[in-house]
């Protein structure tokens, strides 16, 4: 039997997971954990995304800021085209505020943790 304390950090690395590199439903452990409230799981799986997202921000910060990054990118003949995208969605989500944040993140292939 596991404790609720070990539930909770599962949950944790499970969300933070799934924030990173799983392709799987975030929602699970509202299901999976029946014996823990709603609420302590809801702050568990808000708080394992939360960390999930904070390290693909860094990650994709630290890469795209990395020489090798723009060498490549240069070598590519997509540096400019990666610069104006990157203009263009500071100036939507300037533009539309946090409407324009959710819309950009709703397109496929965005970069959505930019910065």
């Amino acid at each position: 039997m596991m404790t609720p304390t070990f539930d909770v950090l599962y949950i944790l690395l499970y969300e933070a997971a799934c924030a990173v590199f799983l392709p799987l439903p975030s929602e699970a452990p509202m299901f999976l954990f029946p014996e823990l409230s709603r609420g302590t799981v809801l702050v568990a799986c808000a708080t394992g995304k939360a960390s999930g997202a904070y390290v693909v921000f860094c990650a994709g910060r630290s890469i795209t800021s990395s020489r090798v990054f723009v060498n490549v990118m240069s070598a590519l003949g997509l540096r400019k085209r990666w610069e104006r995208l990157l203009e263009w969605s500071a100036k939507v989500i300037g533009t539309y505020g946090f409407a324009g944040f959710l819309l950009l993140n709703s397109i496929p292939g965005m970069p959505m943790r930019s910065a």
